[in-house]
């Protein structure tokens, strides 16, 4: 596949494919990928969508780089902050990612723990993202069966961001899901 990626790096794998598949059909102007990594699913949608807009952020300035070095023609910005701290409320119509979501064991590789119970990441992307969304804005993540989805599924309704399944993938260790919150009916989805 010839993946521009470093040691650093999260390399594009069945999620990030996953993930793709899952936010191909929204069509938005402004869209930004949290944790954009190796930026291998913004260009993605970049090449399939066209948006006015496409930021990915990341708090790895490797990461950044790389994803930067992929994305030569200029169809997108990069912003080195947390999440989506470093974005303007109320400024994007998409926003995407592929959050760590495995329970934290005791490692230090932020690229792939999500906290003791493997939601603690999610939710903290869940809710910058859900502050940039503009009213009719979608958010669409990832989680994993490996993951507690039940209770991350429950802080996100206390927090007024109701969830719903867009799709799963079964894989031979785990089972994938793809999420999507509204903050209303305006966004546009083109039939899978």
């Amino acid at each position: 596949m010839g993946e521009i990626v470093t040691d650093e790096v999260y390399p594009p794998s069945e999620d990030s494919l996953f993930l793709c598949k899952s936010v191909e059909g929204f069509q938005a102007d402004r869209v930004a990928e949290v944790g954009v990594g190796s930026g291998f699913v913004l260009r993605h949608y970049v090449q399939t969508n066209s948006p006015n807009l496409a930021l990915g952020t990341d708090v790895d300035l490797g990461a950044l780089k790389v994803a930067r070095e992929r994305e030569r023609a200029d169809s997108a910005e990069f912003v080195l902050c947390q999440s989506c701290n470093g974005l303007r409320g109320g400024s994007m119509q998409l926003v995407f990612f592929n959050p760590p979501y495995l329970r934290d064991e005791g490692t230090a590789d932020t690229a792939i723990s999500g906290g003791l119970e493997g939601i603690q990441v999610t939710y903290e992307m869940a809710c910058s993202s859900y502050r940039v969304l503009e009213r009719g804005g979608r958010m669409v993540f990832i989680a994993s069966n490996l993951s507690n989805i039940d209770l991350l599924l429950s802080r996100l309704t206390d927090e007024k961001m109701g969830a719903r399944k867009l799709a799963s993938l079964k894989l031979f260790f785990e089972e994938l899901f793809a999420f999507e919150v509204i903050k209303d009916e305006s966004v546009s989805r083109k039939p899978l």
